[in-house]
């Protein structure tokens, strides 16, 4: 994981955010305010998934994943987090080093000018964590990743698995 200087933060979130309200003037310029709603109420469901994700005790995780978008991958990555939020914060360095490199893994096999998407979504309810993770693009290495998932059941447990070379789904039980 890279090590963010602060200035190189806040230079990535304010392009984020520029982007966002240029697309917003973009359609409020050709009358489409519609389009430009749904924009509106997309970064606002974006932003209270950021709040969810920061307020787990997963401070390792969380950063990864706040910060992945700032770097430039083949894998657009969108996520979901719901529930009570209280969950073992002892898990942080496991779930950071898994999903580390379940990305790198990804990022590797993916056709690079598809559209890769990495949905995730965290249910965590009681002190359990269930991770739904979908993904559709292409992928041309698929046994790179069955390998991967196969070791993973070492650390963690995996269900329900659909996957052939287009997509990916399945649950990781923490």
């Amino acid at each position: 994981m890279k090590n963010w200087e602060p200035i190189e933060l806040l230079r990535h979130v304010r392009h984020e955010w520029l982007n966002k309200l240029q697309l917003i003037q973009s359609y409020l310029s050709v009358g489409n305010e519609k389009r430009a709603l749904e924009i509106i109420d997309e970064t606002i469901f974006e932003c209270k998934q950021e709040a969810n994700l920061s307020n787990l005790p997963f401070r390792k995780l969380s950063t990864f994943l706040l910060t992945y978008p700032f770097q430039t991958y083949p894998i657009l990555l969108k996520y979901e987090v719901n529930g009570d939020g209280t969950a073992d914060g002892t898990l942080d360095e496991k779930l950071f080093s898994w999903f580390q490199q379940f990305l790198k893994n990804m990022n590797e096999v993916v056709s690079i000018g598809e559209e890769n998407e990495l949905y995730i979504m965290m249910e965590v309810m009681n002190k359990q964590i269930r991770i739904f993770i979908h993904f559709t693009g292409l992928i041309r290495d698929s046994k790179r990743i069955e390998f991967f998932l196969k070791q993973t059941e070492d650390f963690f447990t995996i269900e329900n698995v659909q996957f052939n070379h287009e997509t990916l789904q399945f649950s990781l039980v923490v």
